[in-house]
């Protein structure tokens, strides 16, 4: 049983997702909505506020090619698109060193 403040916080995330999807579809025609998704438990908790929300979407994985192994399962487990970028990060890091600010 989910405590009544925290159903209230619930019915809130519901509410603004579906919103979302309305707003959505006045631009792009009911496309499915993408859902940024990075296997994490956050992501696990979008992606379950998405299917109660009842909306069409789409949870979108970006690999930067240095994830584990587990996270590309679980992504996949869950149906997530998986986009893979040309080059890997150790290739980007070889031509242009290594991130900073």
């Amino acid at each position: 049983m989910v405590r009544p403040e925290l159903q209230k916080k619930i019915d809130f995330a519901i509410m603004l997702i579906q919103q979302a999807e309305k707003t959505s579809n006045e631009y792009f025609n009911e496309e499915p909505v993408e859902i940024s998704y990075s296997g994490g438990k956050d992501s696990d908790v979008i992606l379950q506020l998405a299917k109660e929300a009842g909306i069409n979407f789409i949870p979108i994985y970006k690999n930067t090619t240095i994830d584990p192994i587990g996270t590309m399962q679980h992504c996949r487990s869950v149906g997530a698109q998986i986009i893979t970028p040309q080059k890997g990060f150790f290739e980007i890091v070889k031509e242009t060193g290594l991130p900073h600010r």
